[in-house]
């Protein structure tokens, strides 16, 4: 099992026996994560954040655009983000998929502001986007350990993770390296936005004890 979490699913909810049940973790590769960044010219970031129009903090979302993941929950407390906080930055939505269009559609009717889809990006080029954001946002409502997670880690990324990813007990230390919230609740998920935009200097501490931590 990956975690805790899925452990304990296993043995209290499908009553496996515990003695059964090796609990282990799925990893970034951080030796290839490593070499690709060091690959990465401070001109092709700043070509990046000039293309997409993005300014800081850049919170960034990598994943499929499915219901599951959460994406509807964070645009409403992205919303609710703009309206309490002076510097809103830009929120960074790398990836596709059949939820897209709706998406587009809230975020055109709400009039949200510096929301950024950028489509399907090749692995082989999704380091960039990692190094140029300033938080990694995870709002899924149901996952057992997505390996984006320890990847922006090794990235030196802060980590904003819903609850329901499985991965949050080993990974995300609150107040440490990021914060676990419930992405159903959008008023405690805009504080948080708010507190890391507030405090923006702590951000790469923050990061660095991502990147320990993994």
């Amino acid at each position: 099992c990956n975690g805790r979490l899925s452990k304990e699913y296993c043995t209290e909810v499908l009553g496996f026996p515990g003695k059964r049940v090796i609990t282990g973790a799925m990893a970034a590769d951080t030796d290839a994560i490593s070499q690709a960044l060091k690959h990465i010219a401070e001109s092709d970031m700043i070509t990046l954040k000039n293309t997409l129009g993005l300014i800081h903090p850049i919170h960034l979302y990598i994943g499929r655009l499915v219901r599951p993941k959460g994406l509807q929950e964070l645009l409403v407390a992205w919303n609710m983000y703009k309206k309490i906080s002076p510097t809103v930055g830009s929120l960074l939505l790398v990836g596709d998929g059949p939820e897209r269009r709706n998406l587009e559609r809230i975020v055109q009717e709400k009039g949200l502001l510096n929301v950024i889809f950028t489509g399907n990006v090749d692995y082989s080029k999704i380091f960039p986007y990692y190094a140029v954001s300033d938080i990694f946002v995870m709002p899924t409502l149901e996952d057992n350990w997505s390996l984006v997670v320890p990847e922006a880690m090794e990235c030196g990324k802060p980590i904003l993770c819903s609850k329901y990813n499985g991965c949050w007990p080993e990974l995300v230390h609150e107040g440490i390296n990021g914060y676990v919230y419930d992405p159903r609740d959008a008023d405690t998920l805009a504080m948080l936005l708010k507190k890391c935009s507030n405090d923006h200097e702590q951000l790469p501490a923050m990061g660095k004890a991502s990147h320990e931590i993994v």
